[in-house]
């Protein structure tokens, strides 16, 4: 008994100290031989089993596992080494802890991940809010029409329209934008208006829109039938296309001459008590002078006798202008020379026929052709040497 009262002292502490020298031994009757370090080592020994075979090797299993391992006996005595080292196993559970300890770690991360997402949201937000407040700051119109655009003068029309805005104004304005009226409205609703007969047969509505130092406009378009004392020798449609109003007086038959040319007509008509005579140069004219089609005129000064141009040779396929015409052709200037530079050889004799004629309010000219064509000259500046001219049939 007092053998197993030690056996709790042989830890390893002393073991390894001793161990040497019965591992070089490593036979069962040494225990009998030996009288020193036997007897203090391996008394335990005995007293622990009857088969000491079993106890050495787990010594010598423990002490491997404190040093360098030597040698394992047999299979009984390594299995008894593993059961001390399972006894050693639950060591390694705190290293099972710090794996369970990194778990919760990514969980923690991809919590801030959302706090980027919600920042974001925010800042889309943000970016609303300006785009709201300056389509607030600008005037807007969204529709203005007229119950009617063709309408005879004197007759009434309503105008309707809707707007965002501060204040309103309808403006009437004419042919070359001039404001006749202007009239204080409300930014949305209504208003009956009556046309003016004008002479140049349109009138505008503008819609003026503002909001604070805003504004915004748009314009309507109405095509007056002119109520005239007098018609034109033409089909209306050809005034209300030229926009010319009514004609000063009726139309007049006058004696006239009409000659044709390489770049253009000559005529030559009584108009105001004066024996005018117009030569009428399409663009860009035989000397390239010509940016547009434009006319000249003069009071026909011809001696009645003699051709005027006689001293040039015309290109085959044309004549000299004859008569009056070779006076104008000849005698007077024009752009880049005299008019025959421009209006070239006449292609044709002359026509003798009536012309008509007839002025607009604003001095513009109408003559028509033998061919059928008429001809617009618009007024001739005081000064000038030359005006544009049209052909609107």
């Amino acid at each position: 008994m007092p053998t197993l009262m030690e056996l709790p002292t042989l830890t390893p502490i002393d073991t390894p100290t001793d161990t040497p020298e019965p591992t070089a031994t490593s036979e069962p009757s040494a225990t009998g031989e030996s009288n020193a370090a036997p007897t203090e080592t391996h008394t335990p020994t005995v007293a622990l089993s009857e088969t000491p075979d079993e106890f050495d090797p787990t010594r010598t299993a423990i002490a491997a596992l404190n040093s360098t391992a030597q040698a394992i006996m047999d299979a009984s005595a390594t299995a008894i080494a593993f059961d001390a080292l399972a006894t050693d196993t639950p060591t390694f559970t705190p290293t099972a802890t710090v794996t369970t300890t990194n778990t919760p770690t990514p969980t923690r991360t991809s919590t801030p991940s959302r706090t980027p997402t919600r920042r974001a949201t925010a800042t889309s937000t943000a970016t609303i809010t300006p785009e709201a407040q300056p389509t607030n700051a600008f005037p807007s119109i969204f529709s203005f029409t007229a119950s009617s655009t063709d309408v005879a003068g004197g007759g009434q029309i309503t105008l309707r329209w809707e707007a965002d805005g501060e204040e309103a104004a309808i403006e009437q304005q004419d042919a070359n934008g001039a404001v006749n009226t202007r009239t204080a409205v409300e930014v949305s609703g209504e208003l009956n208006v009556t046309i003016p007969n004008v002479q140049t047969g349109r009138v505008f509505y503008r819609l003026v829109v503002r909001r604070g130092l805003q504004e915004i406009t748009q314009t309507v378009e109405i095509r007056v039938q002119v109520q005239c004392s007098f018609s034109w020798f033409f089909d209306s449609a050809i005034a209300q296309a030229e926009n010319i109003g009514c004609p000063t007086a009726a139309s007049q038959l006058v004696v006239g001459a009409y000659q044709t040319n390489e770049f253009g007509v000559m005529l030559n008509v009584n108009v105001d008590g004066q024996n005018m005579i117009y030569a009428l140069v399409r663009a860009p004219g035989k000397n390239s002078l010509f940016a547009s089609d434009q006319y000249g005129q003069a009071a026909s000064l011809w001696d009645g006798v003699n051709n005027m141009c006689s001293t040039y040779l015309p290109v085959p396929g044309t004549i000299l202008p004859q008569q009056q015409f070779s006076w104008m052709a000849c005698t007077q200037f024009g752009l880049g020379g005299y008019w025959i530079d421009g209006i070239g050889f006449a292609t044709a004799n002359i026509d003798f026929s009536s012309r008509t004629i007839q002025r607009a309010t604003d001095g513009t000219l109408f003559v028509d052709a033998p061919d059928g064509a008429i001809y617009r000259l618009n007024p001739l500046l005081p000064g000038a040497l030359t005006a544009t001219w049209k052909r609107v049939r």
